[in-house]
């Protein structure tokens, strides 16, 4: 089982992972940290049954 994360901490993660991958496709950078976050919300809201 994994620790839960407090929302700064997730929110660190989510921008920093990003940062990654908007270098990586030669995208905007915010543009990135919305999709990301997006995505990580979806896949929590799945694992929570929502």
């Amino acid at each position: 089982m994994t620790a839960a994360l407090t929302p700064e901490e997730t929110q660190r993660a989510v921008a920093a992972r990003a940062t990654e991958l908007a270098a990586a496709r030669g995208q905007s950078t915010r543009a990135a940290q919305l999709a990301e976050a997006s995505r990580q919300a979806a896949a929590r809201n799945e694992r929570n049954g929502r």
